[in-house]
């Protein structure tokens, strides 16, 4: 269905750029989202469009890292009450 690159970026109609995560699994992924990040022209890009669909999981510095380049605060890992069911395994990323 989609191809096999972790990081997929299209640029659609109106300065939109649509980037597509397969995982949170490798951390060289991570490190090519904040080089993507890092290379976004402001003066043409309008907005980010994240497709998430079909991501299986992956590891939670790597979801961090990748959050904490489009947001001003620190990110931390957070229990959520479902993560105590779950033998605490589960974890989402939080703004402070």
């Amino acid at each position: 269905m989609f191809a096999d690159a972790p990081l997929e970026v299209r640029d659609l109609s109106g300065g939109v750029k649509y980037i597509r995560v397969a995982n949170f699994e490798d951390r060289s992924m991570a490190e090519e989202f904040l080089d993507l990040i890092d290379s976004i022209d402001d003066e043409t890009t309008t907005g980010l469009l994240f497709d998430l669909r079909f991501t299986l999981g992956g590891r939670g510095d790597v979801a961090e890292t990748m959050v904490g380049a489009l947001i001003d605060n620190p990110v931390s890992r957070a229990r959520t009450p479902a993560a105590h069911s779950l033998g605490g395994r589960r974890s989402i990323v939080r703004s402070r």
